[in-house]
């Protein structure tokens, strides 16, 4: 993906997603730090953006690599393991491989307030000021 891990979780968020859109644990997806030459137009990691544009342009890719391997996995049984999906795409010369560049308008992605609240309580002593 092309954000930028600044303790938001966004490595994890994008992680938990593709293992959700594919059906396969987290421990077989590897996340690689993001750099100019495996995403050139990543868009910003800023202003709370990071997570939900690259987990949205995640769900994306994800649901393009599931359309690319819909024949090579047909005639397999329902319980195929991930890996039997792969061989049998990869023995029919399927690509596996996929990407989306997310873009909020062309994406339809839907802006939304967040609000936030605190309550504080204090205990000052008129007298001395503690």
């Amino acid at each position: 993906h092309g954000g930028i891990e600044m303790g938001q979780g966004v490595n994890t968020k994008v992680c938990q997603v593709v293992s959700k859109e594919l059906g396969v644990p987290m421990e077989m997806i590897r996340i690689k730090a993001t750099d100019t030459f495996t995403a050139s137009n990543n868009s910003v990691s800023g202003g709370s953006m990071a997570s939900e544009c690259n987990c949205s342009s995640a769900v994306f890719a994800c649901s393009k690599l599931k359309q690319q391997m819909a024949e090579g996995i047909a005639g397999l049984p329902d319980n195929a393991t991930w890996l039997q999906k792969v061989k049998a795409c990869a023995s029919k010369g399927i690509d596996l491989s996929a990407r989306h560049m997310g873009h909020s308008g062309r994406d339809e992605l839907v802006g939304y307030a967040i609000w936030g609240a605190i309550c504080t309580q204090i205990q000052i002593d008129v007298l001395t000021g503690e």
